[in-house]
């Protein structure tokens, strides 16, 4: 069985409107987003094998705290995830190497929403830092479809009591 997890980068800064989005990092409430969501995926025992992530600044800051959470040091920024449309991102997934069995995918709306759908039919918006785990009854990330995907969970910072504690 393989397992994928679609993460949206967390909630970034717009204070400098000359920054390009490419540039723009997170704001306050994006950074404990992340720290907050990586922690609960390490109680879940979320550890995955691999992180491909968006090299745009915010995901990046994003990815951070992910990676010092759950001790993942394999993390793959690739410059197609930025600007790719949901039929990238598939075919990216179906190129994972079957030496990973979990896999973080963080990346960008409205694309990231388009592929929770395509490949699970999940149609609620995905927030910043938000989180489909998907799993797949096959061995190998070349044969992912429709067919062999399941939804296991959805997660998102706002839905724990506890996330407010700091707001």
């Amino acid at each position: 069985m393989l397992e994928l997890f679609l993460i949206r980068h967390a909630k970034s800064s717009w204070k400098d409107l000359t920054l390009d989005d490419f540039e723009r990092p997170l704001n306050k409430r994006g950074k404990y987003s992340a720290l907050f969501m990586s922690e609960k995926l390490l109680k879940k025992a979320a550890i995955p094998d691999m992180i491909l992530c968006s090299p745009a600044k915010r995901a990046k800051a994003t990815s951070k705290p992910f990676c010092k959470t759950l001790k993942v040091s394999n993390i793959h920024f690739d410059p197609l995830i930025y600007e790719a449309s949901m039929h990238d991102l598939y075919t990216m997934i179906k190129q994972i190497s079957p030496s990973h069995k979990k896999v973080f995918l963080i990346g960008h709306n409205p694309e990231l929403n388009a592929l929770a759908y395509e490949l699970v039919q999940h149609q609620e918006n995905i927030p910043t830092c938000g989180i489909v785990h998907i799993q797949f009854h096959t061995q190998l990330w070349e044969n992912v479809t429709q067919e062999c995907a399941k939804k296991v969970n959805f997660y998102f910072p706002k839905q724990y009591n506890d996330f407010f504690d700091y707001f």
